[in-house]
């Protein structure tokens, strides 16, 4: 695995992390433990890219996210075609142009890491079914129209010929 990819996957599992640790209370038993890990794992992340992150949280956003049918999961905007190769080759590291969220690709392959982050709310997977259901009722009520018949064309042909000996000149 690429070195980045390794700083990367650390980058996945400290969002994670940190994700976990907003969701347990201040008295709970596990935040000591989970505390500890986080500090593990911010240890092993560079100096530099360790700021980015703190920077784009410090905004309350998302400092890693998915790349899914090449739109960023954090911002959802399209990630620009010359980039999309280079993003496949996995040699360094690539942050996204509109949000700075840092990008991989959760294909499931061990050059990339599994995406990490929690699963998506309720409401979105609805919103998300919502608009499937509507793109398929769109599909079949702009369903191609039946072509006319041959009859109907045949009787254009007939009254253009009749125009056309009516108005034709005589003799010529």
């Amino acid at each position: 695995m690429h070195p980045s990819q390794l700083v990367l996957t650390d980058l996945v599992t400290l969002a994670r992390l940190e994700a976990e640790l907003n969701e347990t209370g201040s008295r709970s038993k596990k935040r000591p433990d989970a505390e500890k890990a986080l500090a593990r794992h911010r240890k092993k992340i560079p100096p530099m890219i360790l700021s980015h992150h703190d920077r784009i949280k410090a905004k309350g956003r998302r400092s890693v996210a998915p790349v899914q049918d090449w739109i960023c999961r954090a911002c959802f905007i399209s990630i620009p075609v010359g980039n999309r190769q280079q993003l496949t080759q996995a040699a360094d590291l690539f942050i996204c142009e509109s949000c700075g969220a840092y990008l991989y690709l959760p294909d499931g392959t061990a050059q990339r890491p599994a995406d990490a982050l929690p699963a998506q709310s309720e409401r979105a997977r609805r919103i998300a079914t919502a608009v499937a259901e509507k793109k398929a009722t769109k599909k079949k009520a702009t369903a191609p129209k039946t072509p006319r018949p041959v009859a109907v064309a045949e009787d254009r042909l007939a009254v253009i010929k009749r125009m056309a000996a009516k108005f034709a000149r005589p003799g010529g």
